[in-house]
């Protein structure tokens, strides 16, 4: 790891995403012309609930993690790096945090949760028919997962021969701290499109997690700091493009306040929150079921190696993007060491189909789908 390019340093990344609800059905409105013109100064009357909610989200998250990690007596441990903003999809905003600590995604969901309280006061202010949905789910680089940085690839009107390069060179300035012009990062991956993917499962009153987020809780201790989060259990849905198709869990926890509806009516019909032991084991078994399409989350030097263990072959699949990384056009080679006229692939045929062949054997496997495009 000594060698490892800033970029390629094995990362476990939250992703947390809140959605206004009713938002389209209030831009879809008859036209008040008369309101109109009382805010034309700021545009569609819709306009200031949603630019407002932008602000609302990012102050009361920000600030409620900040708050809590200063009064904390383990901050660093249990808060690590902060939030910050990755982007916004229409009425949708998203955040992303590095988690150096397994329990980070307990602490950090405690500080979402509080947020959501805000967001939805804000938007039944603006309108009781608007509410907020939240999501949340992990992300492991750089393999299952890829940054891409957009934009500002080069100086000049040179041509880029590799882009992977040129987009490694500049992550690299950047998590080194001495990025010149700023960046923009996007993230890509299954990872990505599994967690956007279940916020069709999300509603106002429920936050739902993907399976590596409730896998990752069931690991947590909930004493001293870290107070406890409940999960329920909805059952498995086919996702498109998801492991094959296969019914993935739809895990949510209770975003409904004590006296609404919904959790009167839990108890009426007696539901109550998982066991933690019990989700642990749906984990342990569903990550055996599809370890042909996905594997635990771990952090790397996770202070407390609960979940640092790794699969068998990562380490060298690692290794070897490193080398292609290092290696300086035209100076990388083909099959038989000599140099080629265009960049090898990360892996040659023979080193996948050792991978492959490995991971059948250790994970039961019927597939593995490892096609590196560096």
């Amino acid at each position: 790891m000594a060698d490892c390019p800033p970029f390629l340093k094995p990362r476990l990344r939250l992703f947390l995403s809140a959605d206004i609800v009713g938002s389209t059905s209030l831009k879809q409105t008859r036209m008040n012309v008369g309101a109109y013109d009382r805010h034309a100064r700021q545009g569609p009357h819709w306009f200031s609930a949603i630019q407002g909610f932008y602000f609302e989200a990012t102050q009361a998250f920000i600030s409620e993690w900040t708050s809590r990690r200063d009064a904390s007596a383990n901050g660093e441990r249990l808060y690590g790096e902060p939030p910050v903003f990755w982007k916004s999809v229409g009425d949708e905003v998203l955040f992303t945090k590095i988690l150096t600590d397994y329990q980070q995604l307990a602490t950090t969901l405690h500080c979402w949760i509080e947020a959501a309280v805000r967001m939805r006061t804000f938007l039944k202010a603006e309108n009781p028919a608007l509410d907020v949905k939240c999501t949340a789910w992990t992300a492991g680089f750089p393999f299952l997962n890829r940054e891409v940085v957009l934009g500002n690839l080069k100086n000049g009107g040179d041509q880029i021969e590799d882009y992977y390069i040129a987009s490694g060179e500049l992550l690299n300035e950047y998590y080194r701290g001495k990025g010149g012009k700023p960046v923009s990062i996007d993230y890509i991956g299954p990872s990505i499109d599994t967690g956007f993917r279940i916020t069709s499962f999300s509603s106002g009153r429920k936050m739902v997690l993907s399976i590596d987020a409730v896998y990752l809780l069931s690991m947590t201790n909930f004493d001293g700091e870290i107070a406890r989060i409940d999960l329920r259990y909805e059952g498995s849905f086919p996702l498109k493009g998801v492991i094959g198709g296969a019914g993935y869990p739809i895990f949510w926890i209770n975003m409904g306040a004590q006296d609404s509806l919904g959790v009167k009516e839990d108890r009426l019909k007696d539901e109550r929150p998982c066991n933690r032991e019990d989700i642990k084991e749906y984990c342990d078994a569903f990550y055996r079921e599809h370890a042909h399409f996905l594997f635990r989350p771990f952090i790397r030097d996770d202070p407390n190696h609960i979940v640092s263990l790794r699969p068998v072959w990562y380490d060298d699949y690692h290794e070897k993007l490193i080398k292609n990384f290092l290696r300086s056009p035209p100076e990388y080679n083909n099959d038989d060491g000599e140099q080629a006229t265009e960049p090898a692939s990360s892996l040659t045929r023979s080193e996948i189909e050792e991978f492959v062949s490995e991971i059948v054997m250790r994970c039961g496997a019927s597939r593995m789908p490892v096609k590196p495009d560096h």
